[in-house]
């Protein structure tokens, strides 16, 4: 039976204080550069980046390449993304043809196709999966393309098997679909847990409910992996609810770190939504850590479920944050007293009408709309 979304409010209220950024698939592998010391350098132009782009050093030719990018995504890069298909197909290092591939998938450059299809016979492997990804991005679907990153499914290496999947998912999901469903029992837990993201991403979560996909979700459902149990329960959840309420409160409640923050506020907020009371012990302990524990991202997620469930503490932290004097946490305890609908807080609500230097004018807006939306996943609170 369907479960009953939680309404556009809360949606959107819950939105102001999540800390989980963008997580998207296509972003595995994507590292982060900050610079420590002075100031970061003036982009190239794009006469500077073609010149520099033959430089003899590998440094200046890998950072002309960054810039190649920028100019490529541009509406009148043809010349950039030509110097970087070049580049992918005839520059002697690897660490400057793998940049020249990312960055003619990140600019959607359809014409590069048949470069990046030479790429994935090149002798370095950080270029071939480059490659086989930049593939997906750019969108080219013919039969060539389709033929040759199906080859790499069936690749020794689980990078391989798993960039392959999500390129071919990318372009033609349809003919991913069953390679999907047989790679959600790879022995490769990233390539497994891949499959059933995107399982649920473009079927499940989509509306395109089959049985045979759910089928091959609960025969996961007591995988070795905590990791693995998760995704399937979260996928599950708007279809078996029974199951994937069991397997989201048994990860939730057991001591081990979870490794995808997305999945872990997702859990959270269902267990709040869904009514689920076994998963109590799990939101306790990140609500109320105790003193000198590591510290964790989702205390205010938590105190919100758990306010939705009834619990007398959660609630009386909620209303005790909407006084704080910190703007910060009034700004928290604001968004989780709209979301829980916590009782008593209406009234101390309506009271900070008119006051933006007391809390955001629209997220006060959003927490007082909670109170008179309906909402078919709120469990017996103040309406």
């Amino acid at each position: 039976m369907p479960v009953a979304l939680p309404a556009l409010q809360e949606r959107e209220l819950r939105a102001r204080v999540s800390p989980v950024g963008c997580l998207g698939l296509a972003a595995r592998g994507c590292k982060l550069t900050v610079a420590m010391f002075g100031l970061s350098p003036l982009p190239r132009t794009l006469r500077a980046a073609l010149s520099d782009a033959r430089d003899r050093k590998v440094r200046v030719r890998r950072a002309a390449v960054v810039d190649l990018g920028r100019h490529a995504e541009a509406s009148d890069g043809l010349e950039a993304r030509g110097e970087l298909a070049r580049i992918l197909g005839e520059d002697a290092d690897p660490s400057v043809r793998r940049e020249a591939a990312g960055a003619l998938g990140s600019a959607r450059a359809l014409e590069s196709t048949d470069a990046l299809l030479k790429a994935l016979a090149d002798e370095a492997l950080e270029v071939r999966q480059m490659a086989i990804l930049a593939l997906g991005e750019v969108g080219a679907s013919g039969p060539e393309v389709v033929s040759a990153i199906e080859r790499f499914l069936a690749a020794e290496g689980p990078a391989f098997r798993f960039q392959a999947l999500l390129a071919l998912t990318q372009i033609q999901p349809e003919a991913a679909r069953s390679q999907l469903l047989r790679a959600t029992r790879d022995d490769d837990l990233e390539v497994a847990y891949l499959a059933i993201r995107l399982l649920d991403e473009h079927w499940l979560s989509a509306g395109k409910d089959t049985e045979e996909i759910a089928t091959a979700l609960r025969q996961q459902a007591a995988h070795e992996s905590s990791r693995i149990r998760l995704a399937v329960g979260l996928a599950l959840v708007r279809r078996e609810l029974a199951l994937a309420t069991s397997i989201i409160s048994d990860v939730l409640n057991a001591t081990f770190k979870i490794r995808d923050l997305e999945d872990e506020l997702a859990a959270i907020e269902l267990a709040g939504e869904l009514g689920m009371q076994a998963a109590m012990p799990g939101l306790r302990r990140r609500a109320f850590p105790p003193p000198y524990s590591v510290k964790n991202s989702f205390v205010w997620h938590a105190t919100t479920s758990l306010a939705r469930l009834g619990d007398a503490e959660a609630q009386a932290a909620i209303l005790k944050g909407l006084g704080a004097w910190s703007r910060d946490k009034r700004h928290f305890a604001v968004v989780a007293a709209g979301v829980a609908r916590v009782p008593g807080a209406r009234a101390r609500l309506e009271a900070m009408r008119g006051d933006p230097r007391a809390v955001d004018p629209e997220t006060l807006a959003a927490a007082l709309a909670c109170f008179t939306s309906p909402s078919g996943v709120n469990r017996g609170h103040e309406r």
